[in-house]
Parts: C-alpha cells; structure tokens; sequence
C-alpha cells in the first residue's frame, strides 16, 4: 500500500527538486502511515480524505497583498463551543468514579487516538464505557460527548462567502468522527446546508482523517503542500497559543482568537476593510 502511494511522487520529485517537494513526499508518507506513532487501518487515510479543492491566488492579490490564503480553526473561531460541557456530563454520569476513569482513559491516550483516526467511535465509545466500570449505554457517552456544541450564528457563513470573493479559504481542525457527523447533522438541521465543507472552502482538513493534529509540525506540512500554499502568503487563525505557534515556526503568519473579540470583528479589521473593489475571485457553487 506504501509503494503505491509513494512511488508516483518520487518519480515526480526526480524532475524538479527542492524542499518543497520533499515535503509533499513527506507528507504522502504520514498520510499513508498515518500518525508517527500510529500503524495504517486497513483503509488509506486518502480514500476518507474531506472535501479538498485547490484554488491559486488570484493575480491581482498576487500584486497587491503579501496575504494571499486564510486558514480557520473551527472550534471556538467559527463554531462555538461549550468546552466544559462535556466534562461535566461525563462527571454526572460517573459521579464517584469519574477521576478513576478519566486517569484511565488519559493513560491509554484514548481521547487523541480517536482524534487522528486510531480508534473507531465504536472503540472509542466502548473504551469510555469500560474506563468507567459503569453501566452505561452508548447513546448515553455519545450525548454527553457531544454536549460540547454550541451553534455558528448565519452571519459567520455570509463573512465566509465575502472572504471567498478575495482569499482562497480553508477549514484545519483537531477533530474526531462523532463531532464531525454531529456538525453535518446540525448544518443539515439548522441552516439546510448539505453542501457545507464545499460552499464555504476551498479546502477542510479534518485531523481524524489526515491522522494529524494541532499543534505538530507534520500537519501545518500537510496542509500547505497539498493545498499548494507558501508559509509566507498565508494566515492561520485559531484559538490555543501553540497551535499558532507551530504554524508561526513554519513562517505562517499566526493570528490568535481571544474569547474578547468577535470572529466577525477581527475578520472585517483584517481582511474585508482594506479591500477595495469587487470580488477578484470566482466561487464555486
């Protein structure tokens, strides 16, 4: 399975070399492998790949701003949560055995695992329910587990689409199959999109199926490779310190989301207010 990913990217890289290509080979290894300490599922990591389309820069941006490509977190920058709900759900369900069970399931690095596709929800879920020595029925850990979530108010999708007139825009974000499949529920249910990751991105790049994470170095790699982005022309915007500060070693420009400002308010000072003219670029759908 390794060969045949990797082989056509090295006779590619034989024609034009540079760090750049090494990395793009770099990459199409870990996406194969997936986490450095992860061994492959059965199924490659690029036959569950999210929505990707690679778009260049307009010319005219080219000219006129260094800035050329804008990368979100979801979580807390887009959608907002409620990052304690979860904790205390679980805490409600477990009562008295709830530190056992969370000492448990951080020892067995549980909670990342399912983040970068080493565990199934059915492993994931059963791993919880065992951790607790409870009985607990999985719609129970999947409630709780999914309490998190807040909602993405309307305007944030009309600020996408502004962006998109200007920016190529792409979605990178630390997240697992269950909160993935709740957000297509809730986009369905509450804005009757069934089209989200296309219409508003250029790109989304989920870590459970990338089998990366925030904050290491090899999926900032990833990202700017396959979607064929320069360090330099590019913005990354999240909400955690080191997640910033990886990308920011890369030379991405990284720009931190405090709960004190809006998204909508630092993407109009940033980005929509020195633009002048109409839309540079064409959307897709």
């Amino acid at each position: 399975m390794i060969c045949v990913i990797c082989v056509p990217i090295v006779i590619t890289l034989e024609k034009s070399a540079g760090t750049r290509e090494i990395r793009v080979l770099r990459v199409a290894i870990i996406a194969a492998l997936g986490s450095k300490n992860l061994w492959p599922s059965e199924k490659s990591a690029y036959s569950a790949l999210p929505f990707t389309r690679k778009r260049k820069p307009s010319s005219r941006l080219q000219k006129t701003r260094t800035m050329q490509n804008i990368i979100f977190d979801f979580g807390n920058v887009l959608f907002d949560l409620d990052l304690g709900a979860t904790d205390r759900e679980i805490r409600r369900l477990l009562g008295d055995h709830y530190a056992a069970a969370r000492e448990k399931l951080q020892a067995d690095d549980v909670f990342r695992l399912y983040e970068v596709g080493g565990l199934s929800t059915e492993e994931f879920v059963d791993a919880l329910c065992r951790a607790s020595g409870q009985r607990l029925s999985a719609e129970q850990v999947v409630a709780a587990w999914n309490s998190i979530f807040i909602g993405m108010p309307r305007e944030r999708f009309d600020m996408l689409l502004r962006l998109r007139g200007h920016y190529p825009v792409f979605l990178l974000s630390n997240i697992n199959d269950l909160h993935a499949n709740w957000i297509d529920d809730y986009m369905a249910r509450e804005h009757g999109l069934s089209d989200f990751q296309s219409r508003y991105f250029d790109g989304v790049y989920y870590s459970h199926l990338i089998r990366l994470r925030k904050p290491d170095r090899d999926i900032y790699e990833y990202v700017l490779a396959d979607a064929e982005l320069l360090p330099g022309q590019t913005v990354f915007i999240d909400d955690l310190e080191p997640n910033i500060q990886a990308a920011q070693e890369l030379g991405i420009t990284g720009i931190l989301k405090t709960p004190d400002e809006d998204i909508l308010d630092l993407v109009e000072r940033m980005f929509l207010q020195p633009l002048t003219g109409s839309p540079s670029r064409t959307v897709p759908g």
